[in-house]
């Protein structure tokens, strides 16, 4: 993975680039969970965040915090 974000930066520095809009989702989470290596913008959320969405039990937990989680009826 250091391979990767030494990689990226090169990039980045060599192309001036300002912003990185990463696809697909597992390389944004590897992405979003090293932001602070990156020398370049980005509008990802938090690395943990991805670890709730990737779970429906804790995605609805979060939800619910907000009154948004679907209501079960039995």
């Amino acid at each position: 993975m250091i391979h990767l974000i030494k990689s990226l930066n090169r990039i980045i520095e060599t192309e001036n680039i300002e912003f990185l809009h990463p696809q697909p989702e597992v390389e944004a989470e590897i992405i979003a969970k090293n932001k602070h290596r990156f020398k370049v913008k980005t509008y990802l959320p938090r690395g943990e965040i991805f670890d709730i969405c990737r779970n429906k039990y804790l995605t609805a937990l979060k939800l619910n915090n907000y009154d948004l989680a679907p209501k079960t009826y039995l």
